[in-house]
């Protein structure tokens, strides 16, 4: 699995650094769609070859699907939807036309939201049935391998989840409500 990329201090003042979060994030997004199924066929292999020494296995493979499914599917929204509602959101001073998708701003970062939680479930699952990460006595090199990148998904997904909560969006609620702003008093 490769590296996530690494990100500079954001801290959501500027315009320009709202463009640098959504860019960063589309970079996180395209290594996650890379690295995702070598991760599923890792610990796919694991649960094969110890799942009836190890029964917590099956719990972390459950996990990790729903976590693969949820997470795909969210990021697909985040992409197809609300960051190119915040692209434009960036490029013009007129209010914009909402996606039929997402019509609603607030609500549709209300259901990524509750998005994000249902992810946070599974890693938290994960991270349950696995003890912290911790590997048992003579585990294979795969296993070491698939939780060191188990914990470094967590860790990205996390990561970004911060950043599109504390940044991302409510820098997007403010611009559009700005917008609207004008627009009602033009």
């Amino acid at each position: 699995m490769k590296s996530p990329p690494t990100s500079a201090p954001f801290h959501g003042r500027t315009e320009d650094e709202l463009a640098a979060v959504l860019g960063f994030l589309l970079k996180s997004h395209l290594h996650l769609r890379g690295s995702l199924p070598q991760l599923m066929r890792l610990a796919e292999n694991v649960v094969e070859h110890h799942v009836m020494d190890h029964p917590e296995l099956d719990e972390i493979w459950t996990c990790a699907a729903r976590l693969n499914s949820k997470l795909l599917i969210h990021m697909d929204k985040e992409e197809k939807v609300l960051f190119p509602r915040i692209e434009r959101l960036l490029a013009t001073l007129a209010p914009v036309s909402p996606e039929p998708a997402c019509d609603n701003l607030p609500a549709c970062i209300e259901q990524l939201a509750r998005e994000h939680a249902e992810i946070e479930t599974s890693l938290s699952g994960i991270r349950h049935a696995s003890d912290g990460y911790r590997l048992p006595e003579g585990a294979c090199t795969s296993w070491r391998n698939l939780y060191r990148q188990l914990e470094t998904l967590e860790a990205e997904l996390h990561r970004n989840f911060g950043l599109e909560e504390n940044i991302l969006i409510p820098l997007a609620a403010r611009k559009e409500a700005a917008q609207q702003s004008l627009s009602t008093s033009a």
